[in-house]
């Protein structure tokens, strides 16, 4: 087999590209990181670098409200992908995402607890003028990427892996980028929190425009939802 048909199979094969750009992704993240925590943390206290990964703990938490639906979803739409079942999709999308999306209220609730009540994370620290707005903008793009998992998961039951990869590779770099300006130009917590809002958001409109432009098939429709599939999720 010669070079340039090791490269067609290459180019063919969706698991490889995938492979890649997941490796790619992964190296890409840790430098960026071995760079960008001493870069922040010279525009940072030590104390607000500490809130800022308290409200990154947090979010992690939070996401156990979703009851791990979306990865029942992205098995069971997998499943269907490969039976050739589109058509079958639709109601457990459709299930699923108004499942994760009345869920999230409590991330909604908790999101006003903390903004009304920030001395609970920050206390009696010097740094609080803006807090508020910090938290409203970190857990608003949380919020945004909670509500888009269903749709995201069906781009990787579809196989489309690959994609996300790069997709990730490309938005890590436009995220540390704006973080880089923003705290070049004194926003401090809030470069932070403006940088994580931007991504958030940025690729849920990838995802939600990839969704509806390769997947036409598949609807979100609460008419759809169906108590039966709804139990299924659940007990899964």
């Amino acid at each position: 087999m010669n070079f340039k048909n090791l490269f067609d199979f290459y180019i063919s094969n969706r698991f490889l590209k995938g492979l890649t750009f997941g490796y790619l992704n992964l190296i890409a993240t840790i430098v960026v990181s071995l760079f960008l925590i001493p870069f922040t943390l010279s525009f940072l206290t030590k104390p607000e670098y500490g809130v800022f990964a308290i409200f990154a703990d947090l979010m992690g938490w939070l996401s156990i409200s979703g009851l791990g639906v979306s990865q029942v979803l992205a098995s069971k739409s997998a499943q269907l992908f490969g039976e050739g079942k589109k058509n079958e999709i639709t109601p457990f999308a459709s299930t699923t995402f108004f499942t994760q999306l009345f869920s999230s209220i409590l991330i909604i609730l908790f999101t006003i607890y903390l903004i009304l009540n920030p001395s609970v994370i920050v206390g009696d620290s010097d740094f609080t003028e803006n807090i508020s707005l910090v938290i409203f903008i970190i857990f608003s793009g949380f919020l945004i990427n909670y509500i888009c998992q269903p749709i995201t998961v069906l781009l990787v039951a579809d196989k489309q892996v690959h994609i996300d990869n790069f997709l990730k590779f490309i938005l890590l770099l436009i995220q540390t980028s704006i973080t880089i300006f923003l705290l070049l130009s004194g926003f401090k917590l809030l470069a932070l929190a403006i940088s994580s809002f931007c991504a958030n958001l940025l690729i849920c409109l990838i995802y939600i425009i990839r969704v509806f432009v390769s997947l036409k098939e598949i609807k979100f429709k609460f008419s759809y939802w169906d108590s039966n599939i709804f139990k299924y999720i659940i007990s899964k």
